[in-house]
């Protein structure tokens, strides 16, 4: 049994809540995990226990509801994610996420700088320094290649 719902790489589920009766379930997992790098959203559920995940790849899960990301280095994974948010003095080098994924970029310090690079065009071609509590927005073009709006 591969379970109710089957998801591979870069699927998103959004919010779902799912109510069952008091019976336990046997019958198999609600999500099979047929790829990593997966992110199954805002989970709600009530009712007997069952079995939630299942698959080969089941240490991939992004996240569970949480949006944003507080980052103390450059290179940074954003799935799922739509704000990151910096709290030291940080140069971002890379991000890594979802093609067409937006994020929004804000620097709670002085200091911290988007570089411009092969993986993020900020579009000036010269590196940006951020201005404190300012939101800057990025777009993935690819897993791994990003542009400042």
């Amino acid at each position: 049994n591969q379970g109710l719902f089957a998801f591979g790489y870069q699927t998103k589920f959004g919010i779902l809540h799912l109510n069952t009766n008091d019976i336990s379930k046997v019958a198999g997992a609600i999500f099979y995990a047929r790829e990593g790098e997966y992110n199954l959203g805002e989970l709600s559920i009530s009712g007997a226990p069952y079995k939630l995940l299942q698959g080969v790849s089941l240490g991939n899960i992004i996240s569970l509801g949480a949006l944003a990301k507080t980052i103390t280095t450059g290179d940074v994974v954003i799935y799922g994610k739509e704000t990151i948010m910096m709290t030291a003095a940080t140069t971002l080098t890379a991000l890594t996420g979802f093609t067409g994924q937006t994020v929004r970029v804000v620097s709670f310090v002085d200091g911290s700088i988007i570089q411009n690079n092969a993986r993020i065009n900020t579009g000036t071609g010269a590196d940006v320094p951020m201005v404190k509590n300012k939101v800057y927005t990025l777009t993935m073009l690819s897993n791994t290649t990003a542009t400042k709006d």
